[in-house]
Order: C-alpha cells, then sequence, then structure tokens
C-alpha cells in the first residue's frame, strides 16, 4: 500500500511541477506582450510627435486623447495642453 502512496504522491509532484512549469510559460508570454504593446506604444507616440501634419486623437466614444504640437501652431495655442484644455472646455 505505500508503494501506491508514493507513487501517487510522486505524481502529485509531478503534475504540481507541470503547472507551475505552464505558468511560468504564460507569465513570460504575458510579459512578451506587455514588451511588444510598450513598444509600439512608443513607437506610435513618436510618430505623432514627429509628423508634420497636425494630428489630433480621439476615442471611440469622441473624448479627446492627444493631439500633437503641428496642432497646437495650427489654431495659435501656446501648447498642446492648453489647446487639449480649450477643446475640453467648449466640448462640455
Amino acid at each position: 500500500m505505500s508503494n501506491a502512496g508514493e507513487q501517487s504522491a510522486g505524481e502529485d509532484h509531478h503534475s504540481f511541477r507541470k503547472c507551475v512549469e505552464e505558468m511560468a510559460k504564460a507569465e513570460t508570454r504575458h510579459q512578451r506582450r506587455g514588451d511588444a504593446f510598450q513598444e509600439s506604444d512608443e513607437l506610435y507616440r513618436t510618430l505623432i510627435e514627429t509628423s508634420p501634419d497636425p494630428i489630433i486623437v480621439y476615442s471611440l466614444k469622441g473624448e479627446l486623447i492627444t493631439a500633437n504640437k503641428q496642432v497646437a501652431e495650427t489654431y495659435g495655442a501656446p501648447t498642446v495642453a492648453d489647446l487639449l484644455s480649450e477643446i475640453t472646455m467648449k466640448r462640455s
């Protein structure tokens, strides 16, 4: 009987080890996706900020997210923050 108990304990240990390994793999995949998202976000922001064209970004709900300095210059605002504040106040 002790042999069956030892075998069961060994199987439990093996199952636990597999579970931990799968969790570690999932965490690695999650980290890679996070890194890829961060790189994509940085590229996106750089493209908007360095574009020679005025760009305003809205959410799907129509909420103002950001704009680049060319938008501020186009509308004569001293800074993007001032422009965004003014636009937000007018929409309220």
